[in-house]
């Protein structure tokens, strides 16, 4: 996904609305898939989502850098908003019923299974994922590997129909 643009996170910095808007449009349908594809279920994949972009217009002053994505300190965000919720006592158990990858997802634990869909949906570099995790690129590396064995293992248990039936991009 390109970046948006600095001129407007400047404006959102400075309390423009219009800007919020803008940056918001741009994200939304991003960080709503990513947090669907982290907790497995619509309605809490909305209020991360949601949740995301309050604390981010909130904490807008605690994104100094510039040499850092602005994608990668939101996704950063909206890790801690969703590992807050599994410490919670969230569970994935209502997943069971999803039909494709989400499901398979449900089985990876939480680190390695944002690792997995960095790489692959999002298409974030070792280094990306290692900053939105706050770990190193062979702990990125280590988890995406176990990630897809832990798919792979999971798939093996499916028959052939219903792997036909799953969208798997893991290679």
């Amino acid at each position: 996904m390109k970046e948006i643009g600095k001129h407007i996170i400047k404006r959102v910095r400075k309390g423009n609305v219009k800007a919020f808007e803008k940056l918001v449009q741009h994200y939304q349908q991003s960080v709503y898939n990513l947090c669907i594809l982290m907790m497995g279920n619509e309605e809490k994949a909305e209020e991360i989502a949601n949740e995301t972009f309050l604390y981010v217009y909130a904490h807008m002053d605690d994104y100094f850098t510039e040499d850092k994505k602005f994608s990668i300190w939101l996704y950063q965000s909206m890790v801690c908003l969703t590992q807050e919720q599994f410490m919670e006592g969230f569970s994935t158990g209502e997943v069971n019923s999803a039909k494709g990858i989400l499901p398979l997802l449900q089985h990876v634990p939480f680190n390695k299974r944002v690792a997995v869909i960095l790489e692959t949906w999002y298409h974030l570099s070792d280094q990306e994922i290692s900053e939105v995790l706050h770990t190193t690129k062979s702990e990125v590396r280590t988890s995406i590997y176990q990630a897809r064995e832990k798919l792979s293992e999971a798939l093996k248990s499916m028959d052939s129909t219903e792997k036909e039936n799953v969208l798997f991009r893991i290679g």
